[in-house]
């Protein structure tokens, strides 16, 4: 009943605090899991990172609230009912019916317990809800954990109270090791020493395509080559030539995309990106445009990021934005590469200490599993809400 009250389903307070007075969540709840001895009870919300602080707060109220109030007579009343009405589907199979059994012989409660559930479920008090509360909802054994970029959550959570940053693998961190600091886009090209390497795609864990990349020099042009196959979704060639300072000279891009042909043919100088595209649109159908657009000089295209970022000057925490102009889209974009973390990053080639380099401001978040020895060499790519990822297959 309690937690009927608090976090289960829209009329839930949680629901209606934190989603439809406030706006900053539709994904919320709350929970039991009960055993023979412990258990656990937790509340959760969804929230854009900057009211964390003001959501944590709102939930804390709530919980307080139902420790020192007693719940309205209408609202106690909704959730008798409810609980009551939903109880005989929760026993309609065999199966559901063998559980409902077991998890009474668990508890050590007689089997009439089920038959005689709604009628108690009915004579549930408001005090009896907030004894509960009081004795589930301790202020001083509450645990909060907060997920999300820790450069902006640290300074409001910690006027919370005592507060601890963690990485993803659990390593402590300081609030010194997660605030990025400003880097300058300085491409180092004399870094892309001619190589191959191959890249295997996975969805949930299984093979489905595979993508291999080229560096190769010629004169005064360093020239990256990729071939991405992808199944009858993608089969695509990408050819990219940058100058020895690492600026872009022309793109290249021929390929199928869900079985209609696509090409771009891109030349970048004297501050304007000209040529031709045919793409398939967000729709599904063909599209073609014409493109001269102004760009700055160190302006990099979409489709060559992933060649230049062994050139950067890799250490933990530097941020740079700079612009990247979309070939797909005629845009230029601001985006931001931080080098978030250090983490330990398993592939078929091997495992590798990598810096993980989050992507945000262009049309898809990534994030880049680039090795933190020299030569840096990207390992992994993971696509921000896809089960897609792609892991290098080659040995160094």
């Amino acid at each position: 009943m309690l937690n009927r009250i608090l976090g289960e389903g829209p009329q839930s307070r949680l629901s209606r605090s934190l989603g439809d007075a406030h706006g900053w969540s539709l994904a919320t709840g709350s929970s039991f899991q009960r055993t023979v001895r412990l258990g656990l009870f937790q509340a959760t919300a969804e929230v854009p990172t900057q009211v964390a602080d003001s959501a944590v707060r709102e939930i804390l109220a709530q919980l307080g609230r139902l420790r020192t109030d007693l719940v309205p007579a209408r609202e106690l009343d909704y959730a008798r009912e409810s609980l009551a009405s939903e109880f005989p589907l929760r026993l309609q199979t065999v199966s559901q019916l063998a559980a409902a059994l077991s998890q009474a012989k668990m508890f050590g409660v007689p089997a009439s317990y089920i038959t005689g559930y709604r009628a108690r479920v009915a004579k549930v008090s408001a005090v009896a809800v907030r004894s509960v509360a009081r004795r589930v909802f301790d202020p001083d054994q509450t645990t909060i954990v907060v997920a999300g970029d820790a450069a902006r959550l640290y300074e409001p959570l910690s006027k919370l109270g005592p507060t601890r940053i963690f990485a993803v693998n659990g390593r402590p961190l300081t609030p010194e090791e997660v605030t990025p600091t400003t880097g300058q886009l300085q491409l180092d090209v004399s870094r892309l020493a001619p190589r191959t390497d191959s890249m295997v795609i996975l969805a949930q864990g299984r093979t489905v395509g595979l993508q291999v990349s080229e560096i190769a020099r010629g004169g005064d042009s360093v020239v990256y080559t990729e071939r991405t196959s992808l199944g009858p979704q993608l089969n695509q060639i990408t050819r990219l030539v940058f100058d020895s300072a690492g600026h872009m000279r022309r793109l290249e891009q021929t390929g199928k995309v869900r079985g209609q042909d696509t090409r771009i043919t891109l030349t970048y100088g004297a501050g304007r990106v000209r040529g031709q595209a045919q793409v398939v649109g967000g729709d599904g159908r063909p599209q073609s445009f014409t493109v001269d657009t102004a760009v700055t000089p160190t302006i990099i295209d979409d489709n060559g990021l992933v060649a230049l970022l062994p050139t950067l000057p890799w250490a933990l925490n530097t941020r740079w934005t700079f612009p990247i102009f979309g070939s797909g889209e005629n845009r230029v974009r601001n985006v931001t590469l931080t080098a978030a973390d250090i983490e330990q990053t398993a592939t078929p080639a091997g495992t590798f200490e990598t810096y993980r380099a989050d992507l945000e401001g262009a049309t898809q978040a990534v994030s880049f599993y680039v090795t933190t020895s020299q030569p840096h060499r990207l390992v992994r790519i993971t696509l921000t809400g896809s089960p897609v990822e792609f892991l290098v297959v080659n040995k160094p």
